[in-house]
């Protein structure tokens, strides 16, 4: 693979592709990977963020999960337009009253998200069962259901454990080829 920059230089960003009616994948880590989300009061500013501009933009979130320096979630967008200014304000609220949290106003919080277009029903799956395995690929828990910033909990009350075991087991997690 050819690598697009200088040595040094910050990883290459590719352009997003925007498709309507169309669901994505996210992901995306603290500038310089640090461990900024590492209480219980920083994941819930990075949560209620979250959910108040699902509910503004009007989007569908499959699945999500949120650790110390990344997250990622599946989100289902009409119109897929919205996402840049989706994530503009994610990124942009949650810095904001992180630094604010922190006491360092002007600090760089996010350094940029990934988008993938699911492109189908095994890609799907595949990914929703990866982002509930995040935290345990990251060594934070030993079972998925341990960890309490993700949607997993709330999916294996509503649908049940037949239902989590039988997608798990049609559709094993696989190692994506990106940042976090």
């Amino acid at each position: 693979m050819y690598n697009h920059r200088k040595p040094g230089a910050m990883a290459y960003r590719p352009p997003h592709l925007i498709l309507n009616e169309t669901w994505y994948f996210i992901s995306a880590h603290i500038a310089g990977e640090l461990p900024l989300l590492c209480t219980d009061q920083h994941k819930s500013i990075w949560c209620e963020v979250f959910e108040s501009l699902q509910m503004r933009f009007d989007v569908r979130i499959a699945a999500w999960v949120l650790l110390d320096n990344h997250y990622h979630f599946l989100i289902y967008f009409q119109n897929a337009g919205n996402l840049p200014e989706f994530m503009k304000h994610l990124h942009g609220e949650t810095s904001f009253k992180l630094n604010k949290l922190d006491g360092t106003q002007g600090r760089m919080v996010w350094y940029s998200y990934w988008d993938r277009f699911v492109r189908d029903e095994k890609d799907y799956w595949t990914k929703f069962n990866y982002i509930h395995y995040n935290p345990v690929k990251h060594g934070y828990v030993e079972k998925a259901e341990e960890w309490h910033y993700s949607s997993y909990r709330d999916i294996l009350e509503v649908e049940g454990e037949d239902w989590v075991d039988d997608v798990w087991a049609s559709y094993p997690v696989v190692e994506f080829d990106f940042e976090t």
